[in-house]
Parts: C-alpha cells; structure tokens; sequence
C-alpha cells in the first residue's frame, strides 16, 4: 500500500510535467532529496532541460521528474547564467540526459579568466624592488654599486654591473686621455696612488703625480 508521496517529487512533477499534463506521484520509499531553496531561474532552467530530454514512455515520466528534482537540487547554487550557457552547450553536444557533474565541469568554463599579466606591468616583487632602490637612492651614504632586483621567491641584494663610480669614472677617463693635469690635482689622493699603481699617474720628486704618457700604439709603425 503507498504512502503519501514525497512533497518533492510532487512539485517537481508540477513543474517538470509537460504543458497541460500531470505526472504520476513518487511512493515515499523512494529516497528523499535534500531540501534546498532552489532559485527560480534555476528550477526553469532544468524544466526546459527535462522537455529536451523528455522520455518517449509514459512510465518513465515519473523517474525523469524525479531525476529533474535531484539535478536542480544538485546545481541550486550554480549562477543561472553559467549553468544556461552549460545546459546550451550539453545539448548541441549529447542526445542524454547530463548529470550533475557534467553541467557543472561545463559552466565551470564559463567562469571569468584571470587576467594574464602584462610584460610592461611590473608584479609586486618588481614594485617592491623599484621602490626599495628608490629608497637606497635617497640616501645619500646609500651605496650606488648594488641594486635591488625582484625574483620568483621575492626581491635580493645584486651588483650593478653598469653602476659607474666616480672614482671609477676618473680611471676611465685617465684611460682616455680625456682629463688634464689641474682636474688630477683636484682628485683625492688615495684615487692618485691607485692610478699611479695602475700606471695611469707617474709620481714626481716633489710628490705630485703626473699624467704618465703611454707609448703609441702606432709609434712602431
């Protein structure tokens, strides 16, 4: 003898039905679906997916609208415009009914894709190190041989191999010939005994250090 049916399943067979056609009620020894508020748009949603796949036998409607009531009670908290956009997909895809699972794996395509990172934008290691050299810079006994650069992990301590000192530029230009005699008097003498050292500066008698001139390359030929 049946029992009164399944609240559930009786709704679902109100809504999941056919236009102007009732379904038969589910006995209650059928198992009982979660209660779960079930949005609107979605309930409509799984109604027109049942009409898609709405069985050929009269004594299946019974299973199918319990079968819609379980799937819309599955997907009640997927947005309604992913799982419409899902459902559109299944159907140009499958002549079955779909599962949970497969709606869900197909609207979860549907979500927004995270922005690629742009090359020129600089992440946050890189705004960290700019803004950590910018504040070495600032200093003025910060050192201007080092820099911070930014790696997968976060932001270290480097050479800067292009960094040139002033000391540095002084050889470079002794090396050129492109500075006179009153510009080395002016330099530290610690800088003048390096050079000297470096055999760029020739120190005389009287302790002042000269420009050493260096044989020509082109004096031989």
């Amino acid at each position: 003898m049946h029992q009164s049916p399944n609240p559930l399943f009786a709704k679902a067979s109100e809504i999941f039905a056919a236009p102007g056609q009732s379904l038969p009620s589910t006995c209650s020894d059928r198992p009982r679906p979660t209660s779960r508020t079930i949005p609107a748009k979605v309930r409509d949603l799984i109604a027109k997916l049942g009409l898609r796949y709405r069985p050929t036998s009269q004594s299946d409607l019974e299973a199918h609208a319990g079968q819609l009531a379980m799937l819309a009670s599955d997907l009640h908290d997927i947005p309604a415009d992913l799982l419409e956009s899902a459902i559109s997909e299944w159907a140009t895809r499958s002549p079955y009914m779909p599962k949970a699972f497969d709606l869900i794996q197909l609207a979860k395509g549907y979500l927004p894709k995270p922005a690629k990172p742009n090359a020129s934008t600089p992440n946050d290691w890189e705004s960290k190190a700019h803004a950590a050299n910018d504040a070495l810079g600032a200093r003025p006994d910060g050192r201007r041989d080092i820099r911070w650069v930014a790696t997968h992990e976060g932001i270290e301590l480097q050479f800067d191999q292009s960094y040139r000192s002033p000391f540095d530029k002084f050889i470079d230009r002794l090396d050129g010939y492109e500075i006179d005699q009153r510009e080395v008097d002016r330099m530290p003498e610690r800088w003048r005994k390096i050079a000297e050292e470096r055999g760029y500066l020739r120190r005389m008698d009287d302790g002042q250090f000269v420009i050493r001139q260096r044989p020509s390359i082109l004096a031989g030929l």
